[in-house]
């Protein structure tokens, strides 16, 4: 997409009960008639790896 802009985040899971975890973006500029997709993309090396997105929130903090 032509102007497209990608924030990310990099995070390790360790084990399965490694309890959830907060992962935060900050610093992400929108502007009115922007277009925002969140999306996630996970990497694994071995096999029976799993885990679980939960709880994601896009919110707004102030303008300026």
């Amino acid at each position: 997409i032509n102007g497209e802009i990608k924030y990310q985040q990099a995070y390790t899971l360790t084990t399965w009960d490694d309890g959830f975890k907060d992962v935060k973006l900050s610093g992400i500029e929108v502007h009115e008639g922007d277009d925002v997709v969140v999306g996630f993309h996970f990497e694994c090396t071995a096999k029976g790896v799993w885990g679980a997105v939960d709880d994601v929130m896009l919110n707004f903090v102030s303008s300026f």
